[in-house]
């Protein structure tokens, strides 16, 4: 999956090594239940220092979705700008909690482009029963 900062591949019976789909597109699934979308932002707030409050989605055709983070003070930026940590994160949080559920996940280098104080707060959401919870629902 080029130019994807947050490669999910899928793991089981076959699907086995086949890329996951380009994250906005799950991530604009995931916001359409407003508990999956307050938890997303939870998770985003707790994790980068950008102080997201919304997410902005923008059709540009042929199945791709723009996002667009929006900020407390009204600032929004692209996910062109965003830091690869965030974007990874949200690649992520696209995987466990988008339409297109797997049993199983592999990430590679998973501290990659995660800041090392926050890498606890990561290895929280990937364990945390509530995300486990949510995933199955």
């Amino acid at each position: 999956m080029a130019g994807c900062p947050a490669r999910a591949l899928l793991a089981g019976p076959g699907c086995a090594r086949e890329p996951r789909r380009e994250p906005h597109v799950d991530l604009q699934a995931i916001c359409a239940d407003q508990r999956l979308k307050q938890a997303a932002l939870e998770w985003v707030q707790a994790l980068t220092p950008v102080d997201v409050v919304d997410f902005e989605f923008v059709d540009v055709g042929r199945g791709k979705v723009s996002l667009t983070l929006v900020e407390s003070g009204g600032h929004k930026t692209s996910a062109y700008s965003a830091s690869d940590g965030t974007l990874r994160f949200l690649g992520m949080l696209a995987a466990l909690m988008g339409p297109k559920r797997s049993k199983m996940y592999f990430f590679e280098e998973i501290e990659n482009a995660i800041h090392p104080t926050r890498l606890h707060l990561l290895v929280i959401c990937l364990s945390s029963k509530p995300i486990a919870a949510m995933c199955r629902s």
